[in-house]
């Protein structure tokens, strides 16, 4: 289940978002309300509750209706045979981003926060090297002596006495999105001398064409030390290749480790805190025909008993079970590579 930290961790300000759809009821982590499961677009697989975003969001309006009979009596006093008190609650949003990432957050299901997703095949080496072929002046293998962490890493030995040797990851190379950023990083170390090494970025196009490459070089010596690039995928990239150069300062042979090699993409967050954009909402409706429930936020001192009424602000004070009643979209603009403007509006009726 989700906890207080994980809430704490996905909301941007003092208080979590208003709105929060669950599909069941709440249990409760350090005296705060929170959700059963996954959350949407979580780490772990799950779909069974979603944050709503306070991006452009309106006012929302709570209509409570009183269900009972009255009549008068025959002395003309009026009387009230008292059924339930249901609310209806409505919201709408104005311009919000159709989708709330670039790509999936995978939220850690126990910080909250969107998780760096590693694109490369095979980053640790534990096993085997496929998926890394040696390069000019080189051959490579699995050292399983030397490593950073593990059980091995990737071993880069120089074939000639002079001449740089370098290694590159192999096909299938790893999927990116365009105009997205990634970082490559790798642990590295030399085997005897101090020298110099350079990570390289190949952004390819559909047709395995490179077409830009970025690098970086760093200095090494016989201690691990970790190295990093970040880069900015073109807009017609979709796959990339990592290479690993060594720069040769001897004569005889040479050899470098690397460890923990990954290529990682953080995802860019098209809400202001976050929350569900236009799809996520969207989807929630089409797979929802049934009754949810809805957490709010918002402040109703009056759900908590007298002497703490006045320090749950910062948290979801009040659970309805409810369904959608209706549901309305408009997509006003529509982006050129990232998302579209939708207008979403949407009615909540107690069960």
């Amino acid at each position: 289940m989700a906890t207080s930290t994980y809430i704490s961790g996905r909301k941007t300000y003092r208080r979590p978002q208003a709105m929060l759809w669950s599909d069941a009821p709440p249990e409760t982590s350090n005296g705060f309300y929170v959700p059963s499961g996954f959350e949407v677009n979580a780490a772990t697989a799950g779909s069974d509750f979603l944050i709503l975003s306070d991006h452009n969001r309106k006012e929302i309006s709570f209509k409570p209706e009183r269900i009972e009979k009255r009549e008068r009596m025959i002395n003309g006093r009026m009387r009230s045979y008292h059924i339930a008190d249901k609310m209806t609650i409505s919201t709408s949003w104005d311009m919000l981003p159709s989708r709330a990432f670039s790509t999936n957050p995978n939220f850690d299901v126990s910080t909250g926060v969107s998780s760096l997703k590693n694109i490369i095949t095979n980053s640790y080496f534990e096993t085997n090297y496929d998926y890394w072929v040696p390069g000019d002046n080189a051959s490579i293998s699995r050292s399983t002596s030397i490593f950073y962490s593990g059980l091995g890493s990737l071993k880069i030995s120089s074939t000639t006495a002079d001449g740089n040797y370098w290694a590159n990851s192999a096909s299938p190379y790893s999927s990116v999105t365009a105009n997205q950023t990634y970082t490559a990083s790798a642990y590295v170390r030399s085997e005897v001398y101090a020298s110099k090494v350079h990570i390289c970025i190949d952004w390819l196009d559909a047709s395995n064409n490179v077409t830009r490459s970025e690098s970086q070089d760093f200095s090494i010596t016989t201690s691990w030390r970790q190295v990093s690039l970040t880069a900015n995928a073109p807009s017609n990239a979709v796959k990339a290749a990592i290479t690993l150069r060594n720069f040769k300062v001897g004569t005889g042979n040479e050899a470098t480790f690397w460890d923990n090699i990954e290529m990682t993409e953080k995802p860019t967050q098209y809400t202001v805190d976050g929350g569900a954009g236009g799809n996520e909402l969207l989807d929630w409706y089409n797979n929802h025909t049934g009754s949810f429930y809805v957490f709010l936020a918002y402040d109703k001192k009056s759900n908590f008993v007298e002497s703490g009424q006045y320090g749950h602000l910062a948290e979801y004070n009040e659970v309805i079970e409810m369904f959608i009643s209706s549901f309305d979209y408009n997509v006003v603009k529509r982006g050129g590579a990232n998302y579209d403007f939708w207008n979403v509006s949407v009615t909540l009726e107690e069960v």
